[in-house]
């Protein structure tokens, strides 16, 4: 029985049956209460739990006093304030019944319910997601930590108690049992259990079952202390004393490589804190694999200067370096979660490149400044030129990609290694971006009348129409960019590659150059497209 209250995932509530030829021999019933600690000891002085049956609707109850009786309104129902875990619902067969979570848990939590998984998952301090509670059919499971924690912040205990019942074909004397009832009781601290073997003599027609066991009893788990529950003030304490990692921050003499800790708290600053120590504003340097994985996943975003997940936390970078991306020591301490410190562990390098322009005006000089790296300044550009057409014309040249497409423009890099299945999928992206969002409704109802009964035709031809139309010069040359990078997607990242997509390689100068550079070149042709609309129609 401790098992049911040591195992990393607790059976709050399962209801399960086996028949052989019709007839039930195995039933099994789980179901939990959480009640007040000082109502413990009572519930280990009998094995049943009569008291924890409790459905979670409101009620009200009868209290006796001398003569006189008083009733009080209880919002679960219970004489003794016992409160359901697990809520079940039932509307008298006319409609189906089902089961809740108790909603104060969810909330304490914050938990919320994945339908495709079936299960309720909180949103941890870095921005994974964590299964707390499964639901399936009968069997509702919940994390232990979780549980407890919200037991402990309440005072109460968790009773959970459980019914196993087995039938069998044979006799007690053929099973080599002599008496004809067996029945004892156990009792600890934290545990209560009865049981219960006998002959089977509640039989009806066709009833072959011979002989009957029985344990029913309850488990009492109780909460975590306090300064474990995980909210404030005990959070702090518990980020308090976490150790903060050491991060490489130079080399020594001998050209081995210095650490030190990242606790912000010990670092020295401008205003004299911890002379000795490094100053808060050092700057770690890590290899660019490191955003791999925020790039990859699209409940983080890469901004220039920037890493957020969400609102959840967010942490300055200088990522318009050429070759690494580096982060302040002290931000890395206040900044990153701790579960990411390995990651960026994994990652980190001795210094060896300059700070960027760009952060050196941003974050010494107070100043505005671009962004220096190509995939950044695209984005930073585009977004501008978007939002710029849009206020002038009161239409978009570009639609705002959907939310399942939003990834292709908020990931888009420079590839992080020279690889082909990368390549490929950055061109993949940028494609979406400069020619899937072209609003072609918009540029047939900008165009001439004479090009509406044409045969259909994609979004670079009715650009190319509009363009001609308002007489930008030199527009076949970003046009033919376009088609190319259309080209580029569909020989190449779509489709089974050939010799028509080596020769775009060829053309681009990738074949010499590798991936990398490559799209950085593309990028930059990509800038100047945004930038000849911008002048064209300024």
């Amino acid at each position: 029985m401790n098992k049911m209250r040591t195992e990393q995932w607790l059976t709050l509530h399962d209801s399960r049956e086996r028949r052989e030829s019709r007839q039930l021999v195995d039933d099994l019933l789980f179901h939990c209460c959480m009640i007040p600690t000082s109502r413990i000891p009572e519930e280990l002085k009998r094995s049943d739990w009569h008291d924890c049956s409790i459905d979670g609707q409101p009620g009200c109850v009868g209290f006796t006093k001398g003569k006189r009786g008083t009733i009080e309104y209880k919002r679960f129902g219970s004489f003794y304030d016992y409160e359901p875990l697990i809520i079940e619902r039932d509307f008298g067969g006319v409609k189906d019944g089902y089961k809740e979570l108790n909603e104060e848990f969810r909330l304490y939590h914050n938990l919320f319910f994945d339908e495709q998984k079936n299960t309720f998952q909180k949103v941890l301090d870095n921005g994974d997601l964590e299964d707390v509670v499964k639901m399936n059919g009968d069997y509702i499971g919940a994390h232990l930590k979780q549980v407890r924690q919200f037991l402990g912040i309440k005072d109460m205990a968790l009773c959970l108690c459980f019914t196993f019942c087995r039938w069998s074909y044979k006799t007690l004397e053929e099973l080599g049992i002599d008496e004809d009832r067996i029945a004892f009781e156990h009792t600890n601290d934290s545990a209560r259990f009865s049981f219960t073997c006998m002959t089977w003599r509640d039989k009806f027609g066709g009833d072959t079952r011979a002989s009957f066991s029985r344990m029913i009893g309850k488990v009492i788990l109780t909460g975590l202390p306090k300064e474990k529950s995980g909210i404030w003030p005990y959070k702090q304490d518990e980020e308090e004393e976490r150790e903060y990692p050491k991060y490489v921050i130079k080399t020594d003499e001998n050209g081995d490589p210095v650490s030190y800790t990242c606790n912000h708290h010990m670092l020295g600053n401008f205003f004299g804190a911890n002379p000795d120590a490094p100053q808060y504003l050092t700057r770690v340097f890590f290899k660019r694999e490191v955003l791999e994985k925020y790039y990859n996943d699209p409940k983080y975003t890469v901004h220039d200067g920037h890493l957020t997940c969400g609102h959840m936390w967010s942490m300055y970078i200088d990522n318009n370096l050429k070759n690494y991306v580096s982060a302040y020591l002290g931000d890395l301490g206040r900044d990153l979660p701790f579960e990411d410190h390995a990651h960026w562990l994994a990652h980190n390098v001795v210094p060896g490149e300059a700070i960027s322009k760009t952060s050196l005006k941003r974050d010494f000089y107070a100043q505005f400044s671009e962004p220096e790296k190509a995939d950044l300044l695209f984005r930073h550009r585009f977004s501008i030129f978007r939002k710029d057409w849009e206020e002038k014309n009161s239409w978009e040249l570009f639609g705002e990609l959907p939310k399942k497409d939003a990834h292709h423009l908020n990931s888009l890099h420079i590839p992080l290694r020279n690889t082909q299945a990368e390549f490929d999928n950055q061109i993949l992206s940028l494609a979406h971006v400069l020619i899937e969002s072209i609003n072609i409704e918009e540029l047939i109802k900008h165009c001439s009348r004479q090009y509406i009964n044409k045969e259909k035709q994609g979004s670079i031809t009715w650009l190319s129409r509009f363009m001609s139309e308002k007489s930008c010069a030199d527009a076949e040359l970003h046009i033919s960019f376009l088609r190319d990078l259309q080209k580029l997607r569909s020989k190449g990242a779509a489709h089974k590659k050939g010799k028509e997509y080596d020769a775009l390689l060829k053309k681009f100068g990738i074949d010499k150059v590798g991936y990398q550079i490559g799209f950085e070149r593309i990028l930059l042709k990509a800038i100047n497209f945004i930038e000849y609309l911008k002048g064209c129609f300024a």
